[in-house]
């Protein structure tokens, strides 16, 4: 049997994604604070969890063949940026909100990869829901600058671990109608690929 492990499969594309999987035979594992009926689940609460949580949580028997981030935090919109707009108690709660969402965003995808590293193989393909937003000249980047930011270091990070295992990204648009087929189609092609290479999917 195969497995996977989606972080963020409990309820709209998330569930979409571990639907498939499931459909497809695997076994899945998902954390998150949204549980999925058919999965593995490990509850979190976003705001509590943190390193220890993560070092604990990461304790697998089996080797994963799939591996997906699909989860999304963002803290900051442009109005932040005007002192006008808010006080200093305001900045400072902001600015450690700002940090948790990096550190959900970013660093933890990061630290699951290391901390499951003996339960990975060179085949594994690990994957991103990513963004247009992380297109720097794109009209709008602005407006939730943290969560482009982050989606652009979600990128890199896609490309820096290409090096070990078979990664790819999503940059999706969500408003087409038909964005769940779109979905599907992509990720039924990731499964059945035999070599992933830093793929970048878009629609």
């Amino acid at each position: 049997m195969n497995h996977a492990l989606i972080v963020g499969g409990g309820s709209g594309n998330g569930a979409t994604i571990v639907d498939m999987l499931i459909d497809k035979g695997y076994s899945v594992v998902n954390i998150g604070q949204t549980s999925h009926p058919k999965a593995i689940n490990i509850n979190i609460v976003w705001k509590e969890l943190d390193i220890i949580q993560v070092h604990k949580l990461c304790k697998f028997q089996n080797q994963f063949d799939f591996v997906f981030f699909n989860h999304n935090a963002s803290s900051l919109n442009s109005k932040n940026f005007n002192p006008n707009n808010q006080d200093t108690l305001k900045t400072w709660k902001l600015i450690k909100d700002w940090q948790h969402s990096h550190w959900l965003s970013c660093q933890m995808p990061y630290l699951i990869i290391h901390s499951i590293k003996n339960n990975l193989t060179e085949k594994t393909k690990i994957g991103w829901m990513l963004s247009t937003n992380m297109e720097w000249d794109r009209n709008g980047v602005e407006e939730f600058p943290d969560y482009s930011t982050n989606k652009f270091f979600n990128y890199m990070a896609m490309k820096c671990f290409s090096d070990t295992y078979q990664t790819f990204g999503i940059a999706p648009s969500f408003k087409k109608s038909n964005s769940k087929e779109l979905l599907l189609d992509i990720l039924n092609r990731v499964v059945e690929s035999d070599q992933l290479d830093q793929q970048l999917y878009k629609f």
